[in-house]
């Protein structure tokens, strides 16, 4: 079956570092609106796992409030519905 993909075995995935840098250099992200304490590329996050309460829902977050771009990355998969 052409274009036929198998199920992912985790929602988890990461933008390749060298992706990102090179996307940082110009836009210096201050924020990864959906990430996980796994896969953060910014130093202030959102993510289901975050342990800061007001940092779990990266839709309802005050994404103005620190300065510099956003990154987002959003999540695949069944927890697509979550965030």
């Amino acid at each position: 079956m052409s274009g036929y993909m198998p199920p992912a075995k985790t929602d988890n995935w990461v933008t390749p570092q060298n992706i990102f840098d090179e996307l940082y250099d110009e836009f210096s992200f201050m924020v990864d609106a959906a990430a996980s304490s796994l896969n953060y590329k910014a130093p202030t996050w959102y993510g289901l796992d975050h342990p800061n309460p007001r940092h779990q829902n990266g839709l309802a977050g005050g994404w103005s409030n620190h300065g510099g771009s956003i990154w987002l990355n959003p999540p695949y998969g069944r927890i697509l519905k979550e965030w």
